[in-house]
Parts: C-alpha cells; sequence; structure tokens
C-alpha cells in the first residue's frame, strides 16, 4: 500500500511538486510569499495546506526510499 502512495515521487511531476513546496514553504519561513499560504483552495482549504499534505507525504515517501534497510542492501 505505501509503494502505491509512493509511486507519484518517482515522476517529474511528483519531484516537481515536491520541489516547488519545499520552495514555498522555506519563502514563507524567511517572510517572502506569505500571503501564498493563505490563498483559498477548493476542498484542501488553502495553499497552506495542500503545502502540509505535501510535506508530510512526500517527505515521508523519500525517507522510506533512501532509508529503509531493503533499499540499503541490508
Amino acid at each position: 500500500m505505501i509503494n502505491k502512495l509512493c509511486e507519484w515521487t518517482n515522476t517529474n511531476w511528483g519531484q516537481g511538486l515536491i520541489a516547488g513546496t519545499l520552495i514555498v514553504v522555506g519563502a514563507t519561513h524567511f517572510g517572502w510569499l506569505s500571503g501564498i499560504a493563505d490563498t483559498s483552495l477548493p476542498v484542501i482549504g488553502s495553499v497552506g495546506n495542500l503545502m502540509g499534505i505535501v510535506a508530510i507525504i512526500g517527505g515521508s515517501c523519500l525517507l522510506m526510499e533512501c532509508c529503509t534497510p531493503s533499499e540499503m542492501g541490508i
């Protein structure tokens, strides 16, 4: 199940989404683009919520890919 959830992180689109999310998260942390996180989105609520969802799921998938014993050859 987790493999199905994480498949999108290996596509160009998914990697671009993660990279864009990290850029916007970093920029809002330092006060740049601060208004973008409050922008309203249907269903999700706001851009800030979308960034949080992408960061949690994408980060978890990337961490599992790099740090699980099966990937380290153990």
